[in-house]
């Protein structure tokens, strides 16, 4: 984790950052720290039905292994609840082919139905968007928010907060530094959303 070093102003008499320290560029957020747009945001794009599963959600799980077997749509899609990519973010198991993928699919899926009775959804939604990689070294929104655009989370605009929200999906693809374009393109699509 990262760590500030607070002075006091003088004129003042508030702490405010002098230096942060980083360890892995990470800046926890609590919920309550983090806009209500930005959640809304990640959740209709990586997993519109949060609120209303447990952990698995089976209409998307069912289709993307139909299209992975059936192939009726020539876009690959991902059946992942947000649940199950703070499991894959937090164990670090990401095989996705073969039987040690199916293996980990099904065992992911048991673990984020255990998950979602243990911890209510702000405490997953909180702890998700503090795990994921959003590139270029930033884990978590605040590190993001602050890397990105020199902004604490809470400052950002509807824009700026599409804009982050379309990096971890593919961090190398969405790079903002490496591929501007993917990234405005699919900040569109959030937008839209």
């Amino acid at each position: 984790q990262s760590s500030s070093i607070l002075v006091k102003d003088q004129a003042t008499g508030e702490f405010v950052e002098h230096q942060r320290v980083e360890g892995s560029k990470m800046v926890w957020k609590d919920l309550d720290q983090i806009p209500i747009n930005l959640r809304y945001a990640v959740i209709s794009i990586e997993d519109e039905r949060f609120e209303d599963h447990y952990g698995v959600d089976w209409k998307r799980t069912i289709s993307a292994f139909a299209n992975l077997v059936l192939h009726f749509s020539s876009q690959e899609y991902g059946g992942s609840t947000i649940t199950q990519q703070l499991i894959k973010n937090i164990t670090g198991e990401d095989e996705s082919s073969g039987i040690e993928g199916y293996a980990r699919k099904v065992k992911e899926i048991f673990v984020a139905t255990e998950m979602e009775k243990k911890y209510s959804k702000d405490q997953i939604l909180e702890f998700y968007l503090n795990n994921i990689y959003y590139g270029n070294g930033y884990y978590g929104i605040g590190a993001a928010g602050s890397g990105y655009f020199d902004s604490e989370v809470g400052d950002l605009d509807l824009s700026q907060i599409a804009f982050l929200c379309a990096v971890p999906n593919n961090p190398t693809v969405y790079d903002p530094v490496t591929h501007m374009d993917h990234a405005v393109e699919r900040r569109e699509r959030i937008l839209g959303k």
